[in-house]
């Protein structure tokens, strides 16, 4: 393994014909290996990324899962420790997690798991407050700088990497693992959509007027939930994949999918990226909505669960914010809910999520997501029903049976 990560630095350096690549691009070389089942090549990428100084959680957990995968239990067991010692969370989903199975039984492993257990009640007694909660803007004037740098640098995915992505706060550093990718990534972004980008950055200076806002709909949430967690809220500007989501970093809003305008030009969208994007003045309520995601305790893993899931987002959202970021959505939705609820009892006896989830549940006139608007209907029709509405919600945050939630609503 030593030896291949040598061959790799000679072949880079030799002649200086090549730049060694910076620590971000290891990284994503190493999650593409990853996602190849090569994990000779991605634990040297690993390695070679974290001696150059990375040192984020999600990266040394990530790590660990390839070692482990590639069968070195004590150098997995090593890194997974490294990754519990800096702030690791999420028992329930580490200890499901297949990649360390490797792993399971090991006293070290048992560890672990405390660790990580300490650190989720620790993350949880810090975060109660929802006037403690971060909004960082911080990294959205970090990329306009590199941005207008880019267009004259003679290597600008490199330019992304060092001085926004390595640069930027833990929540850009976790939004890069499940939505930016890399730096290269992120520039050929600015490229093919590169007049959206060009006049969407006004839209995205707003978020710094809207922290009054957001934070009375956590204030307000917490009225109705009391073991409400309030994590740091980080918006930066991706590469056009995600408004948002939620991470063991916090909340994660893509500020770009929400800078849509009049004076933003939109022909360069794909369908689904002009169904998705959406005016700055709904950032308030997508970014509840992720808050709520923040909070849950449920499976995904079938049709039923997932609807639910994103669908219980939605509605508590609505509960505590103004706006709906899937009016577009829920406006066919509505106006075809019987055939819709056929479709979707059907597709539940085949688990067939396609026409219910992302860009290719787009069909026609039919609108993406429309399992957002199922689940939010379950979810809406099992609080009405309740009696208790504050122990309604939380039901529907931390359920572990949505067949359950299913039936007790009575919506289908």
């Amino acid at each position: 393994m030593k030896r291949l990560i040598s061959l790799m630095l000679a072949a880079m350096l030799a002649g200086g014909a090549l730049a060694a690549p910076t620590t971000q691009q290891l990284i994503a070389q190493a999650r593409s290996h990853y996602a190849k089942k090569d994990y000779t090549a991605s634990v040297a990428a690993f390695q070679q990324a974290i001696a150059q100084g990375a040192g984020h959680r999600d990266v040394l957990y990530d790590a660990a899962c390839v070692l482990a995968l590639h069968g070195n239990r004590e150098d997995a067991l090593a890194m997974v420790e490294r990754a519990a010692a800096a702030g690791l969370r999420g028992r329930v989903m580490i200890e499901n997690d297949t990649d360390l199975v490797l792993l399971h039984g090991q006293p070290r492993w048992i560890a672990v798991l405390k660790q990580v257990e300490a650190n989720d009640a620790a993350y949880r007694a810090q975060h109660s407050d929802p006037d403690r909660a971060r909004i960082v803007t911080a990294d959205i004037d970090r990329f306009w700088a590199v941005y207008d740098r880019a267009a004259k640098a003679t290597d600008p995915a490199a330019l992304y990497d060092v001085e926004y992505l390595e640069a930027g706060s833990p929540g850009l550093h976790g939004f890069i693992r499940s939505r930016i990718g890399s730096g290269a990534n992120l520039h050929a972004a600015t490229q093919k959509y590169a007049r959206y980008y060009q006049a969407m950055r006004p839209n995205t200076l707003r978020v710094k007027d809207m922290e009054g806002e957001i934070r009375a709909s956590l204030r307000k949430f917490k009225t109705l939930y009391d073991d409400a967690i309030f994590p740091d809220i980080y918006f930066v500007i991706g590469a056009m994949s995600s408004g948002g989501t939620a991470s063991s970093d916090g909340l994660l809003m893509g500020t770009e999918i929400f800078s849509r305008s009049d004076a933003v030009p939109i022909d360069e969208l794909t369908p689904w990226l002009r169904n998705g994007t959406k005016p700055a003045a709904l950032i308030p309520n997508i970014t509840v909505h992720e808050l709520m995601h923040f909070q849950q305790q449920v499976p995904e893993n079938t049709l039923l669960a997932g609807a639910p899931k994103e669908g219980v987002a939605d509605f508590l959202a609505q509960l505590v914010s103004q706006g709906n970021f899937n009016e577009i959505t829920y406006a066919y939705g509505y106006a075809h809910e019987a055939a819709l609820k056929q479709a979707f009892a059907q597709d539940m006896k085949t688990n067939d999520r396609k026409r219910w989830f992302g860009a290719g549940s787009m069909e026609g006139e039919r609108p993406a997501d429309l399992g957002y608007f199922m689940g939010f209907r379950i979810a809406q029709a099992y609080y009405n029903k309740a009696a208790d509405k504050k122990e309604a919600i939380r039901t529907l945050l931390t359920y572990r049976d949505p067949e359950r939630i299913l039936r007790e609503s009575g919506h289908l």
